[in-house]
């Protein structure tokens, strides 16, 4: 499956806006052609295309979101119970 004007406008009604021909010239450029070693489905179409979107009427949210150092409930990596530091993205006023 392809990027097709017919697509984006369904787009534009679920978004209910309409877009920049700056962004639909972008949307045809990254999702108008087939890759050359896959074929994608309607959901990479829409994920993909909601990702564009989404960066394109949001600049200055990072695109990439570095998870490495992400910390869970159940993370038990420091077992000293006297560090109390605080995970690197904590800021404090």
């Amino acid at each position: 499956m392809i990027m097709t004007h017919k697509y984006i406008d369904q787009l534009e009604n679920y978004h209910r806006k309409l877009f920049p021909d700056e962004l639909k010239q972008l949307l045809l450029e990254q999702l108008g052609e087939e890759p050359e070693y896959y074929e994608r489905s309607e959901q990479d179409i829409h994920e993909q295309s909601r990702h564009i979107i989404y960066h394109y009427f949001n600049p200055h949210v990072p695109e990439f979101i570095d998870n490495s150092h992400s910390v869970h409930l159940n993370d038990t990596t420091n077992d000293d119970p006297n560090d109390f530091s605080l995970p690197f993205w904590v800021k404090l006023k």
